[in-house]
């Protein structure tokens, strides 16, 4: 009993191993999506994989390399080498493809749980329509932000056209780890920003534009 207490110790291990693995090389965008979708979607991986392109040979490589094979590791790597090998991976596309594999309920909760997490920066659509919005006044904002001086200085210095300039100090807001949800970066701060700075209007139309998107956003 001891030995066999002992090998399911040392599968453990290289089970955890595997899978710290996998996660240093998924994205951090990635990971807050697999922590939620993850556990809902991998006891139908290869169908959905299926939905995403991806041909038998590669679901079966999946499958093959996966020691032992486990639904919810399978589903990791799939959800990996989709990230890795498509350019427009992104929540809506997966939302589909789980739609597509006949789990509408699942996908219905994933909407949900995107629309209520949704960043204004995570998004491309809506960072370039926030750009467009300050770029004129992004110095403003970035210290309204509270962007630390020096990084503003340094941006400033750039010969770049405005919207760049704006674009570089909304990433630096970005990165920003605030517990403090008054000062961490989501839609909601940038809307208090822009109407406290007199672009009341710009930030409804930014409001408008997110419901219209996001129907369940906070």
């Amino acid at each position: 009993m001891a030995e066999a207490a002992a090998k399911k110790q040392t599968q453990k291990k290289i089970d955890d191993k595997y899978i710290e693995n996998i996660m240093k090389r998924v994205p951090k965008s990635l990971l807050e999506l697999q922590k939620f979708v993850v556990p809902k979607i991998s006891s139908c991986w290869d169908d959905i994989a299926t939905q995403l392109h991806f041909t038998k040979e590669q679901i079966n490589e999946i499958d093959k390399n996966i020691k032992p094979t486990r639904v919810e590791e399978c589903c990791k790597e799939m959800l990996l080498k989709w990230k890795e090998q498509t350019k427009e991976a992104s929540a809506d596309t997966l939302i589909e493809a789980i739609e597509e594999a006949e789990n509408a309920a699942y996908a219905d909760e994933l909407r949900k749980e995107v629309e209520k997490k949704v960043d204004i920066l995570s998004d491309e659509y809506l960072k370039a329509n926030v750009t467009r919005r300050i770029a004129t006044v992004w110095e403003t904002v970035g210290l309204y932000l509270k962007i630390h001086s020096d990084d503003l200085s340094t941006i400033k210095q750039l010969t770049n056209p405005s919207g760049d300039k704006c674009r570089q100090m909304l990433l630096i807001w970005l990165k920003r780890n605030q517990a403090d949800a008054s000062k961490s970066p989501t839609w909601k701060n940038m809307y208090k920003a822009m109407c406290s700075l007199d672009m009341i209007r710009p930030a409804e139309i930014l409001q408008e534009e997110l419901l219209q998107k996001y129907p369940n956003i906070n």
